[in-house]
């Protein structure tokens, strides 16, 4: 992802009116979550064997609700989802994580 992200930057920098300083790479980038899940649904690197699975997680990287929320389990030892909530996000990523986890 960091050839993927220099090529962007790349790209952008190019087209950047003359004068203006350039675009640069922080040197400790690392893409976030929502990066690396854009990534891996994106249809152009058919990455994901199942369409559904990939509709579906685009569908949830556009809400982001539930990106956040994975995020808050992952890494907010204070936040405490409610069961219903922690179901409905399981519910949203589960298909996707069995996937990417073979």
């Amino acid at each position: 992802m960091e050839a993927e992200k220099r090529a962007e930057i790349q790209a952008k920098n190019a087209k950047r009116a003359p004068g203006l300083p350039p675009i640069l790479m922080d040197p400790h980038w690392t893409p976030t979550l929502s990066e690396m899940l854009r990534r891996i649904v994106d249809p152009n690197l058919n990455l994901l064997s199942d369409n559904q699975v990939a509709k579906a997680m685009k569908k949830t990287l556009k809400d982001e609700e539930d990106l956040f929320a994975l995020n808050l389990y992952t890494h907010n030892p204070n936040y405490h989802p409610s069961e219903s909530r922690l179901r409905n996000s399981w519910k949203h990523f589960d298909a996707f994580l069995r996937l990417v986890a073979v």
